[in-house]
């Protein structure tokens, strides 16, 4: 089915799609720069991870592309990088992999975990962000909501969005 019907088959069953080709499944709320959303891509079928980019970004695709096409190497593979960008009626999005967990605002949400998963996240946390302050990178606003917990890993989404002008 092309983009059309499958635009057509959301709209009649109610949900969300961006762009023709991501149907929501789920919103993890905000954060400073927009929506985050938990899509699946009906083109290839696999569930991704939307930031849609807040009115701030309306007008602003060069900027967005840029940022997705550039190449960079943060040295670590937990640092989640866009991989896809788009813009849906004015406001872009950027496109990255999902990472099936948990943000750790729901862990936090649901009590502090004990000191020694604390500690062991925040050396995670620590190694992971090494390499970008060696290279002097900024990471902006690093929040609970960025960091997403699967299997006993750390994961960094939405890592360079503080880079944008």
């Amino acid at each position: 089915m092309d983009a059309i019907g499958l635009a057509r088959q959301a709209r009649e069953s109610g949900d969300r799609i961006i762009a023709h080709r991501y149907r929501v499944i789920e919103s993890l709320g905000t954060c400073g720069a927009g929506e985050r959303l938990i899509a699946e891509d009906e083109a290839s079928e696999q569930q991704v991870l939307l930031l849609v980019l807040g009115p701030a970004f309306a007008g602003r695709e060069a900027v967005v592309r840029r940022y997705v096409e550039q190449p960079r190497d943060y040295g670590d593979p937990r640092i989640v990088l866009p991989h896809a960008w788009g813009v849906d009626g004015d406001r872009p999005f950027t496109v990255t992999r999902w990472i099936d967990g948990e943000p750790l605002t729901q862990l936090i949400g649901r009590g502090l975990p004990p000191w020694s998963e604390t500690f062991e996240l925040l050396e995670d946390l620590a190694d992971i962000l090494s390499v970008p302050h060696q290279q002097r990178l900024a990471h902006g606003s690093l929040e609970p909501g960025r960091i997403f917990l699967s299997h006993g890993t750390a994961w960094i989404l939405d890592f360079g969005l503080a880079e944008l002008p």
